[in-house]
Formats: structure tokens, C-alpha cells, sequence
């Protein structure tokens, strides 16, 4: 990470003024009240592929991002990194983490070029009272971050049928086909059909013979059962994948919901909970 200062390469005070511009507009604010709070801000300068934080950091600043993208992204089980989320200019970033006073809740990471203010907690009280509009950016940012959250927990439910599906064999694809065509009308149908034809050919020609035909019963029966078994077993990988996104998703989206309250809190949106037992006095007073 380099700073946009006068030892920096490049004209600093062009970098600065342009990029001040660019935040009043990306964020519809007045210049003026730009210009009131930027000795509060600081000018970051990220080259493409550096990391702004890393998961698991403490947070004690958020972003407002001027110019490029940025990726959000996480490991999953294997330790594989996941794309969150990008998002480009105009955009704050790192509030969630900030406003819960929590460590980073993921990577985030430069794939472009990327200048951001910097606002350091320390100067947040002060930036609001001089800047109250930029609250209404933070609330929307906060929204949209949960409700990414929770098209993430929707996602977790149409995922699972490609997850189990990449871990089977030809032989289990094959066998899964077959079970779901048995509990379909058309083998039904078919059934219908074939034991009619030969329960036909037994009564016109004793063959195949009754017993030919029992046995031809009995072992479909038996192979039909084979293979709903086997379908079970495979509802069963399916439902404890389902379980295990879904314990994780929800998890995920409940620290995501207290994160954004937190924030909705300091910013003044939400009240604060009062303590349990703790009643009105002029509630007790008209109690009384």
C-alpha cells in the first residue's frame, strides 16, 4: 500500500484534487462539504494486485473507493479463495467490520488500480457532524451488503445438486437415472404393458409359465429396490451438504445482521437496546 503524499510519484496535488472530485461525485455530495472534511480523510494509492486488508485483521478504518475495483474474497473448506463480491467506484467498503468494531471479515484485494479515502475511526464523530449525507451512502452500503448475504443463503440452496453431482461416478449417474425413471408414470406404464403382454403369451401358450413370470417379478422388485436405495443414499450425501451450507450460511448472515445493526446504531438509524428490567420511571410511576 503507498500513500498519495509529496514524496509520492506523480503530481500529488493533481492526484488529490482530482480524486476529491471524483468522491464528491461517486458519492453525490457538495463539493463544499468535501472540502470541510478532507483533513480528515487520507488519500490511498493501492497498485494493481495488492491487498487492502486480510481476513482476520483489526478494523480500524473504512474506505471510500474514488477510482478502480475491488474483490472481496474468502476461503472456503479446502482453503480455495472465493469471490464475494467486486465492486467499483463510489462505493464504501470495510464499514461493516468498522462499525462493529470486529476484525475484517474478508480479503479484499485490488484487481485495477485503485485510489480510496482512508477515514480512521479516531476522525469518524467529527466527519459525520461536518458530513451528516454521507450516512445515508453508509446505510445503503450496509443494505447491500446484507442483502448479498442473503442471496448467498438462497444460492446455498440451488448449489447442492451440482456439488453432489461432481463428486459421482458415470455408474452412480446411471443408477440415480434409472431410480428417479421408476417412480415416474411412464415405467409404470411400461410395466403395465410388459406384464399384460406376458401374462398374454402365459395364457395362450404357457410360456413363459406362471412361475417364469413370478420370478421376472420378483427379481425386478428386487433390482428396483437396489436402486432407490441407492437413490436414498444419495438424498442423505445431498441433505448433510444441505445441512452443512446452510449451518454456515446462516451463521454467516447472522454476524452480517448484527454487523450492519451495530453500524445502523452508531450511525443513530436504530436505538439502542435497553437492558432487560430496566422499565421507563414514568412508566413505573403510572404502574403504580
Amino acid at each position: 500500500m503507498t500513500d498519495v503524499s509529496p514524496t509520492a510519484a506523480g503530481p500529488p496535488d493533481h492526484h488529490v484534487e482530482s480524486q476529491l472530485r471524483d468522491f464528491s461525485t461517486g458519492f453525490s455530495l457538495p463539493l463544499d462539504k468535501v472540502e470541510a472534511v478532507r483533513n480528515l480523510i487520507e488519500l490511498r494509492h493501492f497498485e494493481a494486485g495488492t491487498w487492502i486488508f486480510r481476513h482476520g485483521e483489526p478494523s480500524g478504518s473504512l474506505f471510500f473507493l474514488t477510482y478502480g475495483q475491488i474483490d472481496f474474497l474468502l476461503e472456503d473448506n479446502t482453503g480455495r479463495p472465493v469471490l464475494l463480491e467486486r465492486i467499483s467506484a463510489g462505493r464504501a467498503f470495510g464499514e461493516v467490520s468498522f462499525f462493529a468494531s470486529s476484525a475484517r471479515t474478508a480479503d479484499a484485494r485490488c484487481p485495477t488500480e485503485v485510489f480510496a479515502f482512508e477515514l480512521e475511526r479516531k476522525n469518524f464523530e467529527l466527519f459525520l457532524r461536518r458530513c451528516p449525507e454521507v450516512s445515508t451512502h453508509l446505510l445503503g452500503s450496509m443494505a447491500h451488503r446484507l442483502n448479498r448475504s442473503s442471496q448467498q443463503m438462497r444460492e446455498a440452496y440451488t448449489d447442492i445438486e451440482s456439488a453432489v453431482a461432481a463428486e459421482e461416478s458415470p455408474t452412480d449417474r446411471r443408477m440415480n437415472w434409472f431410480a428417479r425413471w421408476f417412480g415416474t408414470l411412464g415405467f409404470l406404464c411400461t410395466c403395465i404393458v410388459v406384464y399384460g403382454f406376458l401374462y398374454l403369451l402365459c395364457e395362450l401358450f404357457n410360456k413363459p409359465t406362471r412361475e417364469d413370470l413370478s420370478l421376472t417379478l420378483h427379481l425386478l422388485a428386487i433390482a428396483i429396490s437396489v436402486f432407490v436405495l441407492h437413490s436414498q443414499s444419495r438424498d442423505q450425501r445431498t441433505m448433510q451438504i444441505l445441512i452443512q451450507k446452510t449451518e454456515a450460511r446462516s451463521k454467516h448472515l447472522h454476524s452480517e445482521i448484527e454487523r450492519v445493526l451495530r453500524g445502523l446504531r452508531s450511525l443513530g438509524w436504530v436505538e439502542k437496546d435497553e437492558p432487560k428490567g430496566c422499565a421507563d420511571p414514568a412508566e413505573q410511576k403510572n404502574g403504580r
